[in-house]
């Protein structure tokens, strides 16, 4: 499996986790509001990798695609970050809300820096 297939799999895998988390949160509260960008991000980012399956792009795509790895990164980070803070209430909803929080979080941030390093490769040229 090439990396851009898996970073493809990935964005759309964070995109679908971070719309169940839109949903539980009601995107309300800083993590409902993180979650709603998550949502933009996954299927920008989605669409780019899925564009970069059969070919090399131009340098313009590319620098995009690095750029959405770095708002993956970013997101990942605040969505760790507000996960932590949270309240937790001990209750079914709350509980779906910190666990899919930290899953969706988590794997933005690897699939972030995955898509951080391929684009350094693809702009750059320099293997990261």
């Amino acid at each position: 499996m090439k990396l851009n297939q898996v970073l493809m799999s990935c964005s759309l895998v964070i995109a679908l986790l971070a719309t169940a988390l839109a949903v539980l949160t009601e995107g309300k509260g800083p993590l409902g509001e993180l979650a709603i960008g998550t949502v933009v991000v996954g299927v920008v980012a989605t669409a780019l990798n899925v564009l970069n399956l059969g070919k090399d792009l131009n340098k313009v795509v590319n620098v995009v695609r690095l750029v959405a790895g770095y708002a993956f990164v970013v997101v990942g980070v605040l969505g760790i970050v507000r996960n932590d803070s949270h309240p937790n209430e001990g209750d079914a909803k709350s509980n779906a809300v910190v666990g899919l929080g930290y899953v969706s979080y988590v794997l933005a941030l690897v699939c972030g820096l995955g898509m951080v390093g391929d684009g350094m490769r693809s702009v750059v040229g320099v293997n990261v």
